[in-house]
This record gives C-alpha cells, sequence and structure tokens, in this order.
C-alpha cells in the first residue's frame, strides 16, 4: 500500500483575467495508513476536474491529531459546507479542496478559530471533501476493495448553496432524454428502470450503447423530493463508468462514481440509502458559529 507523504502538486487555473492562479487539493497526512495507489489516483483526478473551477486556493497538507482538540473528538474530523457541519471518521478523508480567499471570507467564523483545524471548535471550511468508507458503513452484502473499503472510484461532499445542484438537474434531463428516445426500458428486480439511450452512430452494437437508470418515487428518491438518476458511459468489456450527483441537504452536495461490476445496478439503491444514511447521522444538529464552543451530545454522536 502506499503511503501519501508531502505536498499535493497544485494546478494552474485562469482566472477572470487571464492570469493564471495556482490551486490544488489538502491530503489528510493522518489517512494515509492503508491508502492504494488507485484510491490516490481517482482522488486526484475528482481534483483536476473540481480545480478546473476559477479561483480555487493554494493548497497544503493537513496533519489532524484530535487529541490535541481542546474538546473530546474521539477519532472524528469536523468538516463545514457553509454553516452545516459534519463529524466524519478522521481516517475517511482523503483530501481537501480549499475555497479561494475570497469565498472563504464569506463562510461563517468558526467558534474558536485559533483551535487545530478540523477539532470542534474550528471545522475544516473548504469546497470539497474527498472521502473513502470503510465496509462498515455499507451493507455486509457489498463486495468491497482489498483494503476494506466501499468500491468507489470516487466520492465527493461539496458545499453548495441553495439555487447550486452541480450536475443534478442536467443529470435528471439527461435521464429523461433517454426514456423519450429509446423504445423501451428494462426494469430491474429493485425497482430501477434501465434505459439504453441511442447514439447517433446506430451501427454501433447494443452493448456499448450508454445507460442511464432512474428509480420511480414510490420505489426511491433523491433527497428534497427529487428524482434518483444514474448516468452511465457506453458499456466496455469489464462493465460501465457510472455517475451520481444529488443534493444530502441544501448546503451539501454528493458526487460519486461507480463500476457497474463493483457495484451492481441491482445494488445501488441499498447502497445509497446505507450511504445516506451514515451521512445524515454525521450531520452535528444545531451547530452554532461565532463564539459558543459547540460539543455534540452523545445523541448526536455517531457510534
Amino acid at each position: 500500500m502506499g503511503v501519501m507523504q508531502g505536498r499535493l502538486p497544485r494546478f494552474a487555473t485562469k482566472q477572470e483575467d487571464g492570469r493564471e492562479r495556482t490551486s490544488g487539493l489538502r491530503p489528510n497526512l493522518s489517512s494515509a495508513q492503508g491508502v492504494g495507489r488507485r484510491e490516490v489516483a481517482a482522488a486526484f483526478l475528482i481534483g483536476l476536474f473540481l480545480t478546473s473551477v476559477p479561483g480555487a486556493a493554494e493548497s497544503d497538507t493537513l496533519s489532524y491529531d484530535p487529541s490535541r482538540c481542546s474538546t473530546e473528538a474521539g477519532d472524528f474530523v469536523h468538516v463545514a459546507f457553509w454553516e452545516t457541519v459534519l463529524r466524519l471518521p478522521k481516517d475517511d478523508l482523503l483530501y481537501i479542496q480549499d475555497f479561494p480567499p475570497e469565498r472563504l471570507a464569506q463562510a461563517p467564523t468558526p467558534p474558536m478559530p485559533a483551535e487545530l483545524e478540523g477539532c470542534p471548535g474550528n471545522p475544516i471550511r473548504a469546497r470539497a471533501y474527498f472521502i473513502r468508507l470503510a465496509g462498515d458503513t455499507v451493507p455486509p452484502a457489498l463486495p468491497l476493495t482489498e483494503a476494506g473499503y466501499v468500491p468507489l472510484q470516487r466520492l465527493a461532499l461539496v458545499a453548495s448553496r441553495p439555487q447550486h445542484w452541480g450536475t443534478q438537474l442536467s443529470d435528471e434531463q439527461a435521464v429523461a432524454r433517454c426514456f423519450i428516445r429509446a423504445d423501451g426500458f428494462e426494469v430491474l428486480a429493485n425497482g430501477l428502470e434501465l434505459c439504453q439511450f441511442p447514439p447517433d452512430d446506430l451501427s454501433l452494437s447494443k452493448e456499448r450503447w450508454a445507460v442511464s437508470l432512474r428509480a420511480p418515487a414510490d420505489v426511491y428518491e433523491a433527497p428534497l423530493s427529487r428524482s434518483f438518476v444514474s448516468n452511465c458511459s457506453g458499456k466496455f468489456p469489464q462493465g460501465n463508468w457510472c455517475n451520481v450527483t444529488y443534493k444530502l441537504t441544501d448546503q451539501v452536495l454528493i458526487q460519486y462514481r461507480y463500476f457497474s461490476k463493483r457495484l451492481r445496478f441491482e445494488d445501488l439503491i441499498v447502497f445509497d440509502r446505507a450511504l445516506r444514511q451514515a451521512l445524515n447521522e454525521w450531520i452535528l444538529k444545531g451547530f452554532v458559529w461565532g463564539e459558543e464552543l459547540n460539543t455534540p451530545t452523545s445523541e448526536e454522536r455517531p457510534e
């Protein structure tokens, strides 16, 4: 297994005035143990995608030790999505993408800004967090990686605003177009509806067509009463690469990518429900920003 050390390279992006500014990701050095090359590469690639947004900030490393917090933090790191704070298992946090300074200035003030970043009094305030989830987060039947983690190529939690939906709305539209253009669709055992999108080049075999999935509202929904959908690339010999994006709350956007041979379409709803339940349990209820230090009660702490 590889070990993350040192700083991650910064990448140049263009500002509106045409000048380059550096941007990048902060690796969480405390979660280095057990991280394989594929996991590092996956987080690295999604970072390249996210850093294409103008205005990302310079990166640094995060070395978090909960024993240095002034209040009990357990094995958790505290991360903020604007005003929403999650208490994540510290070893699940891989990389962080910072806000640019002008956006960070809009974020609320931590209760104890002088405390170690990640502690209850000073949650990490950033644009995106790349995480991996241990096997005990998901149903036992789901196959895990060799290191015992959820088989996703990437999993990102992104700070959002009520009016911002990421790619969720365009994903819903792409799925709707597939079901309009297709001659029919297949209903899977878990209730998901599967549509194969006819390509412009109809000489391609049907196995090479892209795939769209949607759940009827009476089967499963995304939060905020939105449709649960997933779009997949054309089928390769080893399966499909598929994406899921939706808002967990008004301020937290979820993005994950999976491989259909490692996370089967028939298991997708069971997996997503377990993922969503875990994330909801990690949200700190009633966190108050400013001068007051927020220590979660025993009822609010995840097991």
